[in-house]
């Protein structure tokens, strides 16, 4: 009896979702969730993200399914995703932010790059928007309106496609106006 007992009381402190992933497109996963510590469960690993008593600063760990720790990451990262071998961490606080792709099977950084706006996840490739600076005036798009009440905060972003086959970057000269911190 206390052993079933000591179970139920496990089961209830241990929530147990499935959900479709954060970026679409990514693999799906199941989500555990225990006090300050979550669990992303996907097919090949699975990401263990505990969260500081102190901050909002997470200790990312990727382990295998033998339980064996791949890597671990501590900052502000607020996504653990999965495509395929890799996966993808979302860092930052504010407007600009950091995108981090660790390939699991290399046990290497793919891609360390800042971007802002979403992520987008289409068939093979990650397209963001990275800031960069526009001096000639017919290469700044227009700005919403939004973006043009705050003037000193005016900023440009490229977009930028990541090819998850080649593991490269291109920038595509296509350029939208953010708001800059």
């Amino acid at each position: 009896m206390r052993v079933l007992l000591f179970f139920i009381l496990c089961i209830t402190a241990l929530k147990i979702q499935s959900q479709e992933n954060i970026l679409s497109g990514s693999d799906r996963f199941q989500v555990r969730e225990q006090g300050n510590i979550t669990f992303l469960e996907f097919q090949e690993i699975f990401i263990k993200m505990t969260l500081s008593n102190n901050s909002n600063v997470y200790l990312i760990e990727i382990f295998n399914h033998q339980n064996h720790l791949i890597n671990s990451f501590d900052g502000f990262f607020f996504m653990g995703m999965v495509k395929e071998q890799y996966v993808i961490l979302d860092e930052g606080t504010g407007a600009s932010r950091n995108i981090l792709l660790y390939d699991t099977k290399s046990k290497k950084t793919v891609l360390n790059d800042s971007y802002y706006g979403e992520l987008q996840l289409i068939k093979n490739e990650l397209i963001y928007f990275d800031e960069v600076f526009l001096n000639n005036a017919l290469e700044k798009p227009e700005c919403p309106e939004e973006v043009l009440e705050f003037p000193d905060n005016i900023g440009y972003a490229e977009k930028h496609i990541f090819n998850f086959d080649t593991l490269t970057v291109s920038e595509t000269g296509t350029y939208i106006c953010i708001f800059v911190e």
